[in-house]
């Protein structure tokens, strides 16, 4: 048995989720490397569990933020938000989603203002 086993894994590739509804007869590891990607992981269950379905929405953004190639930071914010839209829309009962998103919603406004480069860092 594994002693460091962590269900979720920020790579240099994206995020890398365990496959929870193979467990525990199967180990498998699915990478999102774009926020549809992560919304579909919470909609089609393969995270499973409160905590980690927040995480999983927060690096979501995170993952958005990356993505973007604009340079115009009011563009920037909107292709945020948007995504946080598309993370909401996974689950509709899912407290620690809706907490995780709001929190990185908030930190998207106090941004506002900074260039895109530094957004990007401090989201």
């Amino acid at each position: 048995m594994k002693k460091d086993l962590r269900p979720i894994r920020w790579t240099p590739g994206g995020l890398s989720l365990l496959e929870q509804r193979l467990l525990p007869l199967r180990e498998k590891w699915v990478l999102c490397d774009n926020v549809e990607k992560a919304a579909r992981a919470i909609e089609e269950m393969t995270v499973r569990g409160a905590p980690a379905i927040g995480i999983t929405a927060a690096y979501g953004v995170a993952l958005a933020a990356r993505k973007s190639k604009t340079a115009d930071p009011g563009v920037f914010q909107r292709e945020i938000l948007k995504a946080v839209e598309r993370l909401r829309r996974t689950r509709p009962t899912a407290v620690n989603l809706f907490w995780a998103l709001d929190r990185m919603a908030r930190k998207l406004k106090s941004l506002s203002g900074k260039s895109v480069p530094e957004q990007k860092r401090l989201l």
